[in-house]
């Protein structure tokens, strides 16, 4: 039997293709649409279907099993573009954006085509999709050369086509025998108030023709290649075993994107998939960030199968190949669990204490203490954390990065949970991950300079002085971190809002009878007019310092209306 591998699967043209090959081949034949799935959990999880169809980076040298048809289909990019641009503005809520998504939302096509962050969206979307199938870094390629990649890229495909011709290619995969009755090929309005690129002002469909020129130049490729190749294909060129062998005659001029966690994919079971790691800092600059400060590493996936034993891990190296630090949940004594069909996260919270430059951080997910056991997933160079410059005086050079772990779940069924194995696993002791639970927490803290007044929402940064006059050590790692943080409140002493950004401490710890003096990073409240900000400090988990005799700061701020408003 012929099966169809059906890659970057569109939601365009008001067509629902998936609808059509459900009614072609019937529900149980066909994989729901999928995206970001790596080529092999796809093939153990939808190896019986007829059609698997989605968005994949269908890698050359990933071998599909015997009978497999790879095909494709393009969209006219002036049209994509619109499609994107307004179902972005009138079909995705603005709960889960991302933050270019965000500001997208909230201007208008002509500004969004001619910020040079929005608009990268639309740059050449289609053209940098294919040839990154073929090369690492296809964005940064000559517009020469990236068209070149592209094409060599759908060259790879059994069949080609465009959007603008789907009711030609539904009937050779007709005449083709692939199924016995055409079903009629629906029309769905994906995108709801759409404008349309000839009603558009002349500026404006220059400017998309230049975000799109080699994606225009691939869609007329794609369409020359059905004319020429898929519409002359008959039963007997019908693959029998897919190699891409093809490739051969182009590799040497090419980039391959093949990396050493490709190599080692077999070692993966499949149990975890859609993983997503992401890295967040409090300076507000994207990309980039400044040593001293507290990021936020975020590690998103989905479980395919019941996993009783998870271990969640990472390691950060410079980008010239020193190893700084690693670690993970199982060295904070926990080993999670979670039921198949859900989606999680586990946040690993650190001060930057790193040097300037470039370093990359690589993901595992395993079983027991390390991967040797069981890999349910590896990738390497998963995250780049770029570090331009330093917050006050908290870089120290160390690398002893100790975060604090936090896990849930982010949506669909299912639950995680944690057995704590540091009562029964003596060597988490040995460690002091097990952070002691502040009882004394007799201090005060004040602040080294004052604020007057402060924009809505803008971020700025406060010294501290904060004395240690209890008799308990606070410790700013393992499980339990204590950390700064404060509050807003308004002139009527009301809560605007309680759980400020975190802030690390200067050092691992504050001893009794210490002083230590320390930056926090404030972000000011969206609401005008004069509150108050009260900077304390928070055991994770446990406590809030001054319900427990800690004397916090306290100044009078202005928050001054954004005048854009």
């Amino acid at each position: 039997m012929i099966k169809i591998f059906f890659d970057h699967f569109p939601k365009t043209a008001g067509t629902s293709l998936h609808q059509f090959f459900t009614e072609a081949f019937g529900e149980d034949a066909v994989s729901p649409p999928l995206k970001g799935m790596r080529l092999e959990t796809v093939l153990s999880l939808y190896r019986q279907k007829i059609v698997v169809a989605g968005h994949f980076h269908l890698h050359p040298e990933n071998c599909l099993p015997k009978g497999y048809l790879t095909a494709t289909i393009l969209r006219n990019p002036r049209e994509r573009t619109l499609s994107e641009y307004f179902y972005l503005i009138n079909n995705v809520p603005s709960a889960g954006i991302d933050p270019v998504g965000k500001l997208i939302k909230q201007s208008t096509l002509e500004n969004t085509l001619n910020d040079p962050i929005m608009c990268k969206r639309f740059f050449n979307p289609q053209a940098i999709h294919y040839a990154g199938l073929l090369h690492s870094t296809p964005e940064k390629l000559l517009e020469s050369e990236l068209l070149q990649v592209a094409k060599a890229s759908l060259n790879l495909y059994d069949m080609v086509g465009t959007t603008e011709l789907l009711p030609e290619f539904i009937d050779k995969l007709h005449s083709l025998s692939l199924f016995s009755n055409k079903p009629y090929l629906k029309k769905h309005n994906v995108t709801f108030n759409r404008g349309h690129y000839t009603d558009l002002p002349l500026n404006i469909q220059a400017r998309i023709d230049e975000l799109t020129r080699v994606d225009r130049l691939l869609w007329e490729y794609a369409d020359e290649t059905f004319r020429t190749k898929t519409q002359r294909m008959t039963i007997s060129d019908l693959p029998r075993e897919v190699t891409h062998n093809k490739i051969d005659s182009i590799a040497p001029r090419l980039e391959p994107t093949i990396s050493e966690n490709d190599a080692r994919a077999d070692h993966e079971d499949g149990s975890i998939d859609s993983v997503r790691v992401t890295i967040k800092g409090q300076s507000g600059i994207s990309g980039f960030f400044l040593a001293g400060e507290l990021a936020t590493l975020r590690v998103q996936f989905r479980a395919i199968e019941d996993i009783d034993d998870l271990t969640v891990g990472y390691t950060i190296k410079h980008e010239s190949g020193l190893h700084l630090f690693g670690i993970n949940s199982r060295i904070f004594g926990y080993q999670l669990q979670c039921k198949a069909g859900g989606e999680y996260h586990v946040d690993f919270a650190f001060p930057i204490m790193l040097g300037l430059g470039r370093h990359l951080i690589d993901l595992l997910m395993h079983s027991g203490h390390t991967h040797l056991e069981r890999c349910y997933f590896r990738q390497d160079k998963c995250a780049t954390l770029e570090v331009s410059g330093f917050l006050g005086p908290f870089f120290e050079g160390i690398v002893r990065l100790m975060p604090a772990m936090t896990f849930g779940a982010s949506g669909g069924e299912g639950r995680i949970e944690a057995i704590d194995v540091r009562t029964r696993e003596e060597v988490f002791n040995r460690l002091g991950m097990n952070t002691p639970e502040v009882i004394d927490a007799s201090g005060s803290m004040a602040a080294l300079a004052g604020v007057s007044f402060i924009g809505q929402r803008e971020r700025f940064t406060l010294g501290v002085e904060i004395s240690n006059c209890g008799g308990q050590i606070w410790c700013g790692e393992g499980n339990r971190p204590v950390q700064l943080s404060y509050h807003w409140l308004n002139e009527n002493g009301e809560t605007v809002e309680h759980d400020g950004h975190r802030s690390p401490l200067p050092g691992s710890a504050v001893r009794p009878g210490q002083t230590v003096r320390a930056d926090v990073m404030v972000e000011a409240p969206d609401r005008p007019g004069n509150h108050v900000l009260v900077i304390s400090m928070v055991q994770e988990g446990v406590c809030w310092f001054e319900d427990r005799g800690f004397q916090p700061a306290r100044m009078t701020i202005d928050i001054l209306a954004d005048p854009s408003e």
